[in-house]
């Protein structure tokens, strides 16, 4: 720890601050003591990032997602807020060396110690994903080793990044080149199959005292990384062949990170058997888990930010995707997705596993891995264990509403006509329906799709109409129209309709679910599978049904928004839209 500069701050809240622990290109990280005396890792948000008001914007809501994170091998958040000017973020203090530090030191790991390390960091990457968080920057010097094990920490900060780029100009690559997956460096979004990646070069580079894709220059590491296979000499067979599979070029051909767990301590398939199976990410993020945020704290590069809303991500029960909102926690989806892939059930090919070292070893966090698999399965399917079942599902689109992404509609004006658009200050996409236009649709901005999952929370503003309805489109032509809807009543009534050229026919229902309320959040999801059609509400499954005449969508086919109302009915409805999220189903 260097002591404080002339120009750090000697206060942060209430916390009194004792020196600096790290400085990053976020901002600085200082030791504090609070008024009982107790220590915390406080991080003050550089002010060229705190200035800007989408930063703050999105620096907030990112707070509320981490609430979702257990503590499973993570430090907690204990606050965050403003002080003056300075955006700061409090975390728990944990005190050890960071891997990257260990292993300069003493040289790589091996043995038990490298199986419990493994064992650590999968679990605490199942914590970040159940909460629909994706870390984005997980290396050597954000895992650090506390007295009890590995604890992973700065998970989510680059989200918080995300817009700054654009105004900024920098144009940066967020996270350390030699840890990112090949479909970031494409240009693609991170997802929990970028953190799998991550994992595998994180325990090779534990293995063996260097990163896979290490090539001496960034140019030819970035080139490694996209095109070349990892060096993996001198890395233990057992944990070599999990760290092959982890380090796929294809995301959707890596294994979870609960699969990953499973494996180490002795519960799953075979690591042959994980690289064929599909990646899909684990676990739903609108899973309630009471409790702190569980945010890191590192040392020489301790950015201490909050995590990032993610991509649409699959439940372990075969439920669609969901993701987190700024509102109440939602039930997990019962019952399984169409075609659901069952990576838990792959047969085995007769290859050993990890050695059963890792069972006995390090046992605080043995024990407190196979308690988090145990709480997590428990808590996904519904207190049964055992019941949950990892869907797969490939990433589409998804849409906080925080910048145009090109839906219709510069900006939600209802006084100069316009029924639909965006509210970017307050990050929702806005539309409603009156007698003057009963049906109001808007398409995502994707590529046509015929098998769909969608996602999306919606908030009613305003119901002076009793007979609207909002709901979800799949395999929707605005030209003919052709397509499904899913629809919620304003009384309750779910209904599920097929639209050919223009004509309703109901498929499904109708079922009833409480009545939407006027500023409560309500999570819409349906899939298009086939010729299966299901559609859930608040998590709960609803309406499912199969089309034995199944309109498979034409050359405009795409998923979509629609909030309606009757031609004779007085009043409007206008519900806010938030978290789109689109998969194609495996």
């Amino acid at each position: 720890m260097n002591e404080l500069g002339t120009s750090d701050p000697r206060r942060i809240g209430r916390y009194r601050l004792l020196g600096r622990l790290g400085h990053g290109g976020m901002g600085t990280v200082y030791l504090g003591v609070d008024e009982y005396g107790r220590q915390a890792a406080v991080k003050v948000i550089n002010p060229g990032l705190a200035e800007h008001d989408t930063f703050r914007r999105r620096f907030a809501r990112e707070a509320e997602a981490a609430k979702r994170v257990r503590r499973f091998c993570t430090a907690p958040l204990i606050e965050s807020g403003y002080e003056g000017d300075r955006l700061y973020v409090v975390t728990e203090y944990v005190e050890g060396p960071t891997l990257l530090e260990a292993i300069q030191e003493r040289g790589p790991l091996s043995g038990a110690s490298l199986e419990a390390l493994a064992v650590g960091v999968a679990t605490a990457l199942i914590a970040i994903h159940e909460a629909g968080i994706v870390h984005r920057d997980l290396k050597a010097s954000n895992v650090l080793l506390s007295p009890v094990g590995p604890r992973v920490i700065d998970f989510g900060i680059a989200r918080a990044l995300d817009d700054v780029g654009a105004l900024t100009g920098s144009g940066e690559l967020i996270g350390t080149p030699h840890y990112i997956a090949p479909e970031i460096l494409g240009g693609e979004p991170a997802t929990p199959a970028s953190d799998v990646f991550s994992w595998g070069c994180l325990i090779a580079m534990a293995g063996t005292g260097r990163t896979p894709f290490e090539r001496g220059t960034l140019p030819a590491t970035i080139n490694q990384i996209l095109h070349g296979e990892p060096s993996l000499d001198g890395l233990e067979p057992a944990i070599r062949e999990l760290v092959v599979p982890a380090l796929a070029k294809d995301p959707a051909a890596r294994p979870t990170a609960r699969h990953l767990l499973a494996v180490l301590v002795g519960d799953a398939t075979t690591p042959e058997a994980l690289a064929a199976a599909p990646g899909a990410f684990p676990g739903p993020e609108t899973v309630h888990v009471p409790g702190d945020v569980s945010w890191g704290t590192g040392d020489t590069d301790r950015d201490t930010l909050p995590p990032g809303r993610p991509p649409y991500t699959p439940s372990t029960d075969g439920a669609p995707y969901t993701t987190p909102v700024d509102g109440p926690p939602y039930a997990v989806p019962s019952g399984p997705a169409p075609d659901a892939a069952r990576p838990d059930t792959l047969p085995s090919r007769g290859r050993r596993r990890p050695s059963g070292r890792v069972l006995a070893v390090g046992a605080a966090v043995a024990a407190l891995a196979v308690s988090a698999a145990v709480v997590l399965t428990v808590r996904l399917s519904g207190g049964q264990p055992g019941a949950g079942v990892a869907a797969a599902g490939t990433p589409l689109f998804q849409d906080d509403f925080l910048e145009r992404r090109g839906w219709d509609g510069w900006a939600f004006d209802p006084a100069g006509g316009g029924i639909r658009g965006h509210d970017i200050t307050r990050g929702v996409y806005a539309m409603q329906a009156a007698r003057t236009y009963p049906v109001n649709v808007s398409l995502a901005p994707t590529d046509n799709l015929r098998d769909s999952m969608i996602g999306v929370t919606a908030v009613l503003r305003d119901a002076s109409t009793p007979d609207g309805e909002f709901g979800l489109l799949c395999r929707h032509d605005e030209d003919v129209p052709n397509g499904y809807m899913f629809l919620l009543r304003l009384d309750g009534q779910v209904r599920l309709f097929k639209v050919s050229h223009g004509a309703r026919t109901p498929l499904g229902g109708p079922a009833r679910v409480a009545a939407p309320e006027v500023g409560r959040a309500t999570k819409l999801q349906a899939t298009c599978a086939g010729s299966r059609l299901t559609m859930w509400v608040d998590g709960e499954k609803v309406v499912e049904t199969t089309d034995e005449e199944v309109f498979t969508g034409g050359q405009k086919s795409k998923a979509g928004l629609v909030v309606e109302t009757s031609e004779s009915a007085d009043g409007t409805i206008r519900v806010e839209f938030d978290d789109f999220s689109l998969h194609r189903p495996q």
